[in-house]
């Protein structure tokens, strides 16, 4: 049970960090904080209706099965980097700099474990 739970709490964790994220990202001002939710949210459930469509007709087909949850991974990677330097850089060029040292070490252990090393 304990690897399990280790195994599943920080992508939980993780995955559950985006939406605040995204808002933080996106909000310009206080006055329009809930036009800035509503067009996330909207944004969000799309991607979610595309994100359950897309690997079944397309990503499988093209990449197998292996292939493409690498690829989804590495999207979401990519994601998930972007929207941290962005919200890093908007509060001050120091925290944007740990944060990317921060990737690039999940980065690296997450290949190391896909290589097999």
């Amino acid at each position: 049970m304990g690897l399990a739970f280790l195994t599943v709490f920080a992508p939980a964790v993780l995955i559950g960090a985006v939406f605040p994220l995204v808002t933080a990202a996106y909000s310009t001002s206080v006055a329009a904080l809930g036009r800035s939710v509503g067009r996330v949210y909207a944004v969000n459930t799309l991607g979610s209706i595309i994100g359950s469509i897309a690997p079944v007709v397309f990503i499988v087909g093209w990449l197998g099965i292996q292939g493409g949850v690498v690829a989804i991974a590495l999207v979401n990677f990519v994601l998930g980097a972007l929207i941290v330097l962005i919200v890093a850089l908007r509060r001050t060029p120091r925290r944007a700099l740990a944060s990317a040292g921060a990737l690039a070490v999940m980065f690296l252990a997450a290949w190391s474990v896909m290589r097999g090393t």
